[in-house]
């Protein structure tokens, strides 16, 4: 009789263990299944939510050996170039410019048969917000996008994290490829407007530009990372990081001017405009096509070099123009200060330099080949 208990038992638990599995089993394929006529998420579309998208592309350092005579030269030969990035290349990156009255944003990100699902089962991360005038920054990232083409998300809004159908739509945003002949570095300048003393931006134009963002900020004092100030280089619409925003305007193609102060033009939206007091400034310009793709911008001006060993240094692109701005005059200054603000500190450091070095295997060999040896103990040369 014991023998019969325990196989009654055992015959039940085989049976629960099946129903669990085809439970798993049909639970995983309504997780994995999208409907392909799920093609926009339930909502109300509107202007004040812009989705901004472009696919994940390193800064490169351009590693040089000093020759004689000592200091920059062209006589120097380039060594390598070795790239660095925040995520993984070609990772979609995407920010949510919002004016709405929107608490949060869930982002949808298109698949390979053409429906919608949830990028993730969170909400996007507020990096921004303007008191002046109450917009919001939201960041998304897609390590792994679905393979559809082109690689497309759109937001929504939600209030109090619960979206309903008055939840704002942003636009379907589209990545665009990066690098020519899709992408368009654009060239800033700044000039004096003699009637009022204000800055003038100008900038060149992007083929297929709907509208420009040009923002000036300026790193943090709490920046403590040179590994961060070289991140900030890497092409982008716009920073997001350990800095502070002083000015973010959009402007409407074909437009490729704005005037510092300059609230009267309706092809202008200023998500933020603070006093600027004379000094260094960073401004970059990017161009965005009507899907909100990044499809153009500023590079930006070289930073000082960079004493990566003894005899080597390597030079990188900034992603801004350093402008030094005032009340009587604007100009673009001959060569950028390094990194001004923090990194003057910062660039100075041997712990700064290791920080390049343990992020990148590359950068360590190379200087493993120049030295001749399998590894990079010499300090470098840390004098400017």
């Amino acid at each position: 009789m014991g023998c019969s208990s325990r196989a009654r038992a055992q015959a039940a638990l085989l049976t629960l263990l099946a129903g669990l599995l085809a439970l798993a089993s049909s639970c995983s394929k309504k997780l994995t299944t999208v409907d392909p006529s799920y093609t926009t998420p339930e909502g109300e579309p509107t202007a004040s939510a812009l989705t901004v998208l472009w696919e994940e592309q390193p800064n490169f350092l351009r590693v040089y050996k000093d020759t004689l005579p000592v200091g920059r030269g062209q006589e120097d030969p380039l060594l390598a170039e070795v790239p660095f990035s925040r995520h993984p290349v070609g990772s979609i990156q995407g920010r949510i410019l919002d004016g709405t009255a929107a608490t949060g944003f869930q982002v949808f990100r298109r698949e390979t048969g053409g429906g919608l699902r949830l990028l993730q089962d969170f909400a996007a991360l507020r990096t921004r917000r303007w008191p002046d005038s109450k917009w919001e920054m939201y960041r998304f990232l897609d390590p792994a996008p679905s393979g559809y083409q082109p690689a497309s998300y759109i937001g929504r809004g939600t209030f109090g994290g619960v979206a309903t159908s008055r939840s704002p739509l942003t636009n379907l945003g589209r990545v665009a490829e990066l690098g020519p002949p899709s992408f368009t570095e654009i060239t800033l300048s700044a000039r004096i407007n003699p009637v009022d003393s204000l800055s003038i931006f100008t900038w060149s134009s992007v083929p297929g530009a709907a509208r420009y963002l040009l923002q000036a900020y300026n790193f943090r004092t709490d920046l403590r990372s040179l590994f961060e100030v070289f991140l900030s280089g890497a092409p982008a619409p716009l920073y997001d990081g350990a800095s502070q925003d002083f000015l973010l305007v959009m402007v409407n193609a074909p437009s490729t001017t704005y005037e510092l102060g300059d609230s009267t033009r309706a092809d202008v939206k200023i998500l933020t405009a603070l006093d600027l007091l004379p000094g260094l400034y960073k401004v970059r310009v990017s161009a965005l096509d009507d899907r909100g793709a990044f499809i153009g911008g500023t590079l930006g001006d070289e930073a000082d070099p960079l004493a990566v060993d003894q005899g080597i240094y390597g030079i990188y692109r900034l992603g801004a123009y350093v402008l030094q701005l005032n009340t009587m005059r604007a100009r673009r200054r001959a060569s950028a200060p390094g990194v001004e603000h923090a990194s003057t500190a910062i660039a100075l450091t041997r712990a700064s330099i290791q920080e390049l070095l343990a992020s990148s295997p590359e950068l360590r060999s190379v200087l493993a080949r120049v030295s001749g040896r399998a590894g990079t103990r010499r300090s470098p040369s840390l004098r400017p």
